[in-house]
């Protein structure tokens, strides 16, 4: 197996990284690819326990990344985790922010969602992104010395599952089922889709004075047919197109939608 050791090409050395989202498969691919890649990284985990188990897992690699038990969705551990990478790194020039997790799917047609489950549901998918977002951008801003803001949306936001996933994809990827269309939770998944590409194009358009630069990953899985490319995206697919942007190979593209859908979007 390929270990963080192996990689030859080290486009992000000596940049520090800060990934915010769920201790799950794809935030796992982030952060090894982003070590790969030669960047310093700094993510959470919901508690001590699982902050030790990345830790050492990323460490059997060959990476160093620590990891903060935090919830970045709340204000106070969002600052905290922040606060942490400035005093490791002393500076952030790149943040991922993974958009949280829609709940399962509730019943009914439509314009069943009642407003109090529409606001619960539309904040635990933004929140997480948008504190992230948000406080890399002031921090970048105010250096100085610019940065790239990668936010990712999609996953149970674009109807993807990791239901299903394969043995060998279970520790860093998911492949699985389409979940079927559901008017509720696309309802919700198309306005929180919305917000994050109005924050992202927002954020691009106020940093771009400062170098700073704001970019979306959009993940999708077909509802019905599969995608021209035919499986579903991988935690690696994704974790590819984010290290991308964060790169200065990116170093003038902001404010874009980049698709990693396997070619859903051609069929539109």
């Amino acid at each position: 197996m390929e270990t963080l050791r192996d990689s030859p090409a080290r486009p992000l050395g000596g940049l520090a990284a800060v990934v915010i989202g769920a201790a799950d498969p794809l935030t796992a691919a982030i952060v090894r690819r982003l070590l790969a890649d030669g960047a310093g990284v700094l993510t959470t985990a919901p508690d001590e326990e699982a902050a030790l188990a990345l830790e050492a897992d990323l460490a059997a690699e060959g990476g160093v990344a620590y990891v903060v038990a935090a919830d970045a969705a709340r204000a106070r551990d969002a600052d905290a985790v922040f606060g942490e990478a400035l005093r490791v790194f002393g500076a952030i020039d790149i943040a991922v922010a993974i958009a949280g997790a829609l709940p399962g799917p509730p019943g009914g047609g439509p314009f069943d969602l009642d407003d109090g489950a529409f606001e619960r549901t539309l904040l635990a998918s933004l929140r997480p992104a948008f504190a992230g977002a948000r406080r890399a951008a002031r921090l970048m801003t105010a250096r100085g010395r610019g940065g790239s803001i990668v936010i990712v949306a999609g996953l149970s936001l674009a109807g993807a599952s990791r239901e299903g996933a394969a043995a060998e994809d279970a520790p860093d990827g998911f492949r699985g089922r389409a979940r079927p269309a559901d008017a509720p939770a696309d309802l919700v998944a198309g306005a929180a889709g919305g917000a994050l590409e109005a924050l992202t194009r927002g954020i691009g358009a106020a940093g771009g004075a400062r170098d700073v630069r704001a970019n979306l990953v959009r993940v999708a899985a077909a509802d019905g047919a599969g995608p021209p490319l035919g499986a579903p995206a991988t935690a690696r697919d994704v974790a590819a197109a984010v290290a991308f942007l964060a790169s200065p190979r990116a170093s003038y593209v902001s404010g874009a939608v980049l698709p990693v859908d396997g070619g859903l979007e051609s069929l539109r």
